[in-house]
């Protein structure tokens, strides 16, 4: 079992209190474990309307969740009551997960890592055309991130090596260049944690990616990459269980992308 920490880049309408709403929902018995803060990168541009939304605000899960089909439903509930806008140009939704009452057993850190870096390589090219930011895959240093994965990551037996060598490729990748390893998954000693960052923060999104992770999770042994990489996102939700997401995908590519 996992715990994991919710992070959702946006804004919402300035005439409705954030912590009168969360209020409301607690009275009703729920304890909703998300705050607010601020990010100054998470700006809505210009698409929404700067007098009636207020921007750069992250809103993040307050402790380790591990019952997390009730903190999706309160996401859900909460944003809606506030009228949560994103901006996919610049705002982010980031997933932070780790085990649950244990620490990480280096082969199971592996299979989990690798396995979920795979099933994320559809969304990355689905996303590729999020204004040609940093999920474009032409510029070879995607490849570079697959070879990493399927070579060096392996070539480690114990966590540390994995993220050392993580951090190796990070610290040597271009930051002009449009892809780069953090644009998916960010692996750090700090919190112990895996952090996906991949998808853009709709709301609607949470769940799916909480089905993929599971997934990853779940398996004991590698998945077969070469098959993952050739699949598209409706073969991958459906893979997951995720497959009731698709017209959220659907809606996302024809808001944004089409």
């Amino acid at each position: 079992m996992l715990k994991y920490g919710i992070e959702v880049e946006g804004g919402y309408a300035r005439n409705i209190g954030f912590y009168q709403e969360k209020e409301k929902l607690q009275r009703t018995g729920r304890n909703v474990d998300i705050s607010e803060g601020s990010d100054y990168s998470a700006s809505l541009g210009h698409e929404f309307s700067a007098s009636y939304y207020e921007e750069e605000v992250e809103f993040r899960s307050r402790c380790p969740i591990v019952d997390i089909e009730q903190h999706i439903q309160d996401w859900e509930d909460l944003m809606e009551n506030i009228e949560f806008v994103s901006n996919p140009k610049n705002c982010g939704l980031h997933i932070h997960t780790s085990p649950n009452n244990t620490g990480w057993e280096d082969k199971k850190y592996q299979t989990f890592v690798y396995n979920l870096f795979f099933l994320l390589v559809p969304f990355a090219k689905f996303f590729k055309h999020r204004q040609q930011q940093n999920y474009c895959l032409g510029n070879g240093s995607f490849y570079k991130l697959v070879r990493f994965f399927t070579e060096e990551f392996l070539a480690e037996n114990t966590k540390e090596g994995m993220i050392d060598r993580y951090k190796d490729l990070s610290n040597i990748d271009d930051d002009t260049k449009r892809f780069s390893p953090r644009s998916m998954i960010r692996l750090t000693t700090g919190k112990d944690t895996v952090e996906v960052r991949l998808f853009p923060s709709k709301i609607e999104f949470i769940k799916p990616l909480i089905k993929i992770i599971d997934f990853a999770y779940e398996q004991e042994e590698f998945l077969n990459a070469s098959d993952l990489i050739m699949k598209n996102i409706v073969e991958i939700l459906n893979l997951v269980g995720a497959g009731e997401s698709i017209d959220d995908f659907k809606d996302y590519y024809n808001d944004w992308i089409k």
